[in-house]
């Protein structure tokens, strides 16, 4: 691919050290990248008078940055993004995580901020995607973290795992009625888990309700 420009400025060219027209542009390169060639398009400056292109410290940064995310595609590396969603699911603070998968403490700083993780990190983290699985690793490892953090962690363990139930009850729920006819028995219309929802928690919060008293209670509200 050659240069595709996308703007001019004047500025000061460092190789010939003088003031010129500079465009700024596209072009491809290759960033060695854990000894594997990876091609981007990097953003670059040119100067029209010796010809050559370069690009400053933070524009080269960001170059980096989009060869490693590319690196991260090929190989099913999570991105930066991704791996602080993970963690800000838990509510738990890039030092209590790291101690916790016995990590360095600055370690999953530096994944966030967008250095390249090895394999085995990413599989740590793919692994506590599910919550199950995180409170597995919390419960081996909570004593390398602070009372505030395992306090918390455990609220939010319960409320995953609640959150959890739940939705296996409204997959369920649309798996046996999700698809019903619409016909004179179902009053032609949809089953609709919200108000399905509602109504139980109408009936239960007005007495106290066993499973066949509810069953008659919904059958009447249908």
């Amino acid at each position: 691919m050659k240069f595709k420009k996308l703007e001019t400025k004047r500025d000061v060219c460092p190789v010939c050290e003088d003031e010129r027209e500079i465009e700024i542009g596209f072009k491809k390169e290759i960033f060695n990248i854990r000894n594997e060639p990876i091609e981007i398009e990097s953003i670059v400056e040119h100067c029209q008078i010796c010809g050559e292109f370069y690009a400053d410290t933070k524009t080269e940064e960001g170059n980096f940055q989009k060869a490693y995310r590319q690196y991260r595609k090929m190989h099913n590396l999570l991105q930066p993004e991704q791996i602080r969603k993970i963690r800000e699911r838990y509510g738990i603070g890039q030092r209590a995580l790291s101690r916790l998968l016995g990590w360095g403490e600055v370690t999953l700083h530096r994944y966030e901020a967008g250095a390249l993780q090895d394999e085995t990190h990413n599989n740590d983290l793919l692994f506590i995607r599910d919550p199950d699985n995180f409170r597995l690793l919390f419960e081996m490892n909570q004593g390398r973290l602070k009372p505030h953090d395992v306090a918390r962690l455990e609220k939010r363990l319960e409320e995953l795992t609640e959150e959890k139930q739940q939705d296996l009850l409204r997959s369920q729920l649309e798996t046996l009625f999700g698809y019903a006819r619409i016909d004179i028995d179902s009053g032609f219309k949809y089953f609709e888990l919200e108000k399905f929802e509602n109504a139980i928690l109408f009936f239960t919060s007005k007495a106290e309700v066993f499973k066949t008293k509810l069953n008659k209670l919904l059958l009447y509200f249908d």
